[in-house]
C-alpha cells in the first residue's frame, strides 16, 4: 500500500530530522568525552604517602640504596640533570624527566636546579655514570662552582611502554658534589599489572585527588602513561628519606 505524496513527504522529513539529531547528539557525546580524556587532572595538594610501612603496603620490587653520607652532608640544592633515554625518542626522556622534577619539588626535600639541556661539564659525567658505573669527580667540581649546588641528580628511563598494560622503568642516582660518591640510588621496572603497583595506585590517586576529579577514577594512574609516571616517581622519591629506606 503506497502512502499518499503529503504523508510520504512527511515521513521523509521526519526521518531526515530524526537522523540529524541522532547525528548532533553523537558529536556532542563524542567531544564531551575528548574535551575530558583531553584535560589535564591536576593534584590537589602535594603528598607523599607512607609507602615505606610495609605492614600496611607492599612495595612492588626494584633496587634501591641510601648512603649515610646523605645525613652527614648538608644538600640544600640539587641539580637536575635532563634524563637519557635507554632505547627509543628523546621525547620520553623528557616527560619523564618533567614529572620526577615536578614530583621531587612537592617534596620539598630540596632546592632544584633545573637546566633545560645536560650542561656540557655534565656530558661525559652522564655518559660513564651509566655506562662506566663512575663519574669524573673533576668535571662535578667544575659543575658545582659554576651552578652553586651540593649535589647532581641523574637519571636514565630504561624501559617505556605507553600503552596497556604500561610498564616505565629507571634508573635514578643523587650524587654529591662534594665526594662524587652516590648519596641515594633505585633501579626498578614496573608494571601496571603488578599486584603491589594496583594497590598503591588506588592509595595514591585516594590521597592525590578528589573523588569524581576523572572519569577513569583510580585506574587513570594505570592508563595514563604521565599520571602513572607521575606516581611512580613519587612513590620512588618518598625512599631518599632517612624513614624511606
Amino acid at each position: 500500500m503506497k502512502l499518499p505524496r503529503n504523508e510520504f513527504i512527511n515521513s521523509e522529513n521526519m526521518l531526515r530530522k530524526n537522523r540529524k539529531k541522532g547525528f548532533y547528539l553523537f558529536l556532542f557525546v563524542l567531544i564531551l568525552l575528548l574535551s575530558c580524556t583531553g584535560c589535564k587532572v591536576v593534584p590537589e595538594k602535594s603528598w607523599i604517602p607512607d609507602w615505606t610501612n610495609v605492614e600496611k603496603r607492599e612495595l612492588p620490587p626494584f633496587s634501591r640504596s641510601r648512603s649515610k653520607e646523605l645525613d652527614s652532608q648538608t644538600i640544600r640544592n640539587v641539580l637536575v640533570v635532563p634524563f637519557l633515554v635507554d632505547k627509543g625518542p628523546e621525547r620520553e626522556a623528557e616527560m619523564v624527566t618533567r614529572v620526577f622534577k615536578a614530583e621531587l619539588a612537592n617534596a620539598n626535600l630540596f632546592k632544584l636546579v633545573t637546566p633545560s639541556k645536560r650542561p656540557l661539564e655534565l656530558i661525559d659525567v652522564t655518559d660513564t655514570l651509566w655506562e662506566l658505573g663512575f663519574v669524573d669527580v673533576d668535571s662535578l667540581v667544575e659543575a658545582k662552582k659554576k651552578y652553586m649546588v651540593d649535589a647532581f641528580l641523574f637519571g636514565q628511563v630504561t624501559s617505556f611502554k605507553p600503552y596497556i598494560p604500561l610498564v616505565l622503568g629507571v634508573k635514578v642516582t643523587l650524587v654529591s658534589a662534594l665526594t662524587g660518591g652516590a648519596l641515594w640510588s633505585i633501579d626498578g621496572v614496573f608494571n601496571s599489572e603488578q599486584k603491589e603497583v594496583v594497590k598503591l595506585a588506588k592509595d595514591y590517586y585516594k590521597g592525590y585527588y578528589s573523588s569524581g576529579q576523572s572519569l577513569y577514577g583510580w585506574e587513570l594512574m594505570l592508563v595514563s602513561m604521565e599520571r602513572y609516571s607521575q606516581f611512580i616517581s613519587n612513590m620512588l622519591i618518598s625512599t631518599i628519606t632517612k624513614s624511606g629506606q
